[in-house]
């Protein structure tokens, strides 16, 4: 969960990868459902920042991220 919300802040920032709010919100929906709090609340606060569409797209990748990279591993 720590190396997803670490996506996350690096999508959010543009460090070493292009700037992508939306990449940011997906990646901390999945440390959240890992379990992670600290990632459920920097989801929300990224939230913020999209439009509604953007927002429903991100949505739609955290579902498809867990899928692929979060349920696999949940405990």
């Amino acid at each position: 969960a720590e190396a997803q919300l670490g996506t996350a802040k690096l999508f959010e920032l543009g460090e070493g990868i292009n700037q992508n709010v939306g990449e940011a919100y997906a990646w901390a929906s999945v440390a959240a459902q890992l379990g992670l709090a600290e990632a459920a609340t920097y989801r929300d606060y990224i939230a913020g920042f999209l439009s509604g569409t953007e927002l429903a797209q991100a949505k739609r990748d955290a579902q498809q991220y867990w899928t692929e990279f979060g349920a696999p591993f949940q405990k």
